[in-house]
């Protein structure tokens, strides 16, 4: 009986730290992907976007922001569930929606 409790108890106590773990890496991915926004605002408002036609303009922008993208990448990959394979399917995924909000950042800025 004592073990049975003893062992409830390490298992409450496991669970609770791995909440407090997914919370920081939640807080962790935020920052990253705040990093990551930022730039690409940064970027795409700067003058240099405005010179070349769309597309160039934002590969340019998403070239200028890699190392932002690099780190978010990592940490993603090391807290991610899926297996290698299933994450570069899904990391190509997210950066063609990047390269969609950057087209559609530039565009914005284009217009006004």
């Amino acid at each position: 009986m004592f073990l049975s409790a003893l062992i409830l108890v390490f298992i409450f106590c496991m669970a609770a730290a791995q909440a407090e773990d997914m919370t920081l890496v939640r807080q962790n991915l935020a920052r990253l992907i705040h990093a990551q926004t930022e730039c690409f605002k940064m970027e795409a408002f700067s003058k240099s976007a405005r010179k070349e036609d769309l597309e160039t303009a934002a590969h340019a922008v998403v070239g200028r922001c890699a190392e932002q993208s690099h780190r978010f990448k990592v940490y993603s990959a090391a807290h991610d569930f899926r297996n290698p394979i299933q994450f570069e399917a899904y990391w190509a995924e997210e950066e063609r929606k990047d390269l969609e909000i950057v087209k559609r950042m530039i565009g914005i800025v284009r217009t006004q």
